[in-house]
């Protein structure tokens, strides 16, 4: 089974060709956070499922892509390119094993988590069970404070509500 384990890449850059629906997914590719043509302006494509897609979009003359679908290891587009567009991929993928590579996002970014799960593993191996909350409260923390760290980067600072009608 995959780690759930994620971080985002830089956006991907792909060009389709004529006449053909797919593009092959990166290796690693966990999840799409958006998907645009890098067209002038920039077209960001919808998401469709795989049923909607076939049946909104199958038999279709050729265009310019408005939606996007995920089927197998490939990103689908609908209506097929009539001829090669940019596309512009940001996305999730796993992380490559320490194995592979000597480091990754989360050990730069975030070593407690790291530590804090190692411990956390080792406790019983070393018959120190007692030590189990602790680390587990630790990695909990560190856990929490990397995915508020995302949000904030996803969606910028706190929300603030204004009043369209003045003060309220």
């Amino acid at each position: 089974m995959a780690p759930t384990t994620r971080t985002v890449t830089d956006p991907a850059s792909y060009v389709t060709v004529a006449g053909t629906p797919t593009l092959a997914l990166p290796a690693g590719f966990v999840e799409a956070r958006a998907v645009a043509l890098n067209t002038s302006p920039v077209a960001d494509l919808d998401f469709a499922t795989l049923k909607q897609l076939n049946g909104n979009w199958l038999g279709s003359a050729n265009g310019q892509p408005r939606v996007y679908t995920f089927q197998g290891d490939t990103l689908r587009f609908a209506p097929t390119p009539d001829a090669a567009y940019g596309v512009v991929l940001s996305y999730y993928k796993r992380f490559d094993p320490l194995a592979v590579t000597p480091t990754n996002w989360l050990m730069a970014n975030a070593p407690g988590i790291y530590l804090y799960a190692a411990l956390l593993e080792a406790q019983p191996f070393i018959m120190n069970d007692q030590r189990l909350p602790v680390w587990a409260s630790m990695l909990g923390a560190a856990t929490r404070a990397l995915m508020m760290a995302d949000q904030q980067d996803r969606w910028g600072g706190q929300m603030t509500m204004r009043s369209d009608t003045g003060n309220p």
